[in-house]
């Protein structure tokens, strides 16, 4: 009778034990699954699905202790001619590299999203206007770096605007505002308030 509950007992643990090992491989695969939904394949930035779900957390911690919360947008610029007149693998193989230049350029904490097409959308926790500007100029560098070693018969460049997010505005507001920047400077307008 003892030999027969042993079994039994051998036999329950090692379903449970597969039971376990099957769970685990499932959160696994969800995890990643996940993971891949929050993930422009291309750039391998975050994409417009997590901006979605990652801005509202940032402005709500922001709001909680009082940090400062900084959007910078950013436009290529010319990217159309580019994907035109060089085709679109020329077009992805900019996007990617710049999607590169963006990941070496800003920290770990902050966010960098590929919003849609050739705009890129950072978000900057505990960090001013005038903070932000320090990543904004490596980038700068970093792009004229690029442009000389890649000899290639068009120049990267681009727009951007920088916008803070102040504690109980809504975000909308925050982000027309770090656009209207944006088209304010591509289009050398005179900033209107």
């Amino acid at each position: 009778m003892i030999l027969l509950v042993n079994i039994y007992l051998l036999g329950q643990k090692f379903t449970l034990n597969s039971t376990r090992r099957a769970l685990i491989r499932e959160l696994v695969l969800n995890e990643r699954l996940e993971s891949l939904s929050l993930i422009d394949p291309l750039t391998q930035l975050l994409n417009r699905r997590a901006m979605n779900e990652f801005i509202p957390r940032e402005v709500a911690r922001a709001n909680r202790v009082g940090a400062g919360l900084t959007f910078l947008i950013i436009d290529i610029d010319k990217f159309r001619a580019i994907n035109t007149k060089f085709g679109s693998l020329e077009g992805d193989t900019v996007l990617t590299d710049f999607g590169k230049m963006l990941k070496l350029i800003f920290r770990g904490g902050d966010m960098v999203f590929r919003q849609g097409g050739d705009e890129f959308l950072i978000l900057m926790p505990d960090t001013t206007e005038e903070q932000a500007d320090n990543p904004l100029q490596r980038l700068l560098r970093m792009v004229a770096e690029w442009n000389q070693n890649n000899k290639k018969e068009y120049q990267l460049s681009f727009n951007w605007g920088v916008a803070s997010y102040v504690t109980g505005t809504e975000v909308e507001d925050v982000l027309r505002a770090v656009d209207r920047k944006m088209y304010q400077k591509k289009h050398n307008l005179v900033p209107v308030f």
